[in-house]
């Protein structure tokens, strides 16, 4: 009978702690599940900026090609410009000869000049006309590659904010 009295002291003595470690393991069950949600959510988080980060330098990329193919076209249409003006300088110059010239021989021959200066200034004007439609789609290209790499900046600059909303 006393041992039947000792069982039922501890078991009405155990209850307590027992209930006490049940409540304590369940609080420690929604910690750890609330810390893996936060890891999740950070895991989440950092993909999604290792994901705009590779987009935006692929996007940067793209910009420089841009510029590089803008500043090649420029080049040669200013170059095709150049040629131009020495090619209408060249026809001054031999139009001046040929308006001072009183042998036959030599007028021929710069006349002859003069019409070939002619001709290759206006297919340098053609030239020119095609070199400018060409620019003008590279800078357009370049605009639109440039709004789009602004739209990556955007996003990352979004995802910075919330990762640090009281520092914007």
């Amino acid at each position: 009978m006393k041992l039947m009295a000792t069982v039922v002291v501890l078991i009405v003595l155990a209850s307590p702690s027992l209930a006490q470690t049940a409540h304590s393991d369940s609080q420690t069950l929604d910690a750890i599940l609330a810390e893996l949600r936060e890891i999740h959510d950070e895991l989440r988080f950092t993909r999604a900026m290792q994901t705009l980060l590779a987009e935006l330098q692929a996007k940067q990329g793209v910009v420089n090609q841009a510029m590089e193919r803008v500043d090649g076209e420029r080049s040669s249409l200013i170059q095709i410009q150049v040629d131009q003006k020495r090619t209408s300088s060249e026809i001054d110059s031999a139009q001046d000869k040929l308006d001072h010239s009183s042998d036959a021989v030599e007028q021929k021959r710069l006349t002859e000049e003069v019409e070939r200066l002619k001709a290759n200034v206006s297919a340098l004007k053609v030239q020119e006309q095609a070199r400018q439609s060409v620019l003008d789609e590279a800078q357009q290209r370049l605009r639109d590659s440039q709004d789009a790499l602004e739209g990556v900046q955007d996003q990352l600059n979004a995802m910075t904010k919330k990762l640090n909303p009281g520092e914007h």
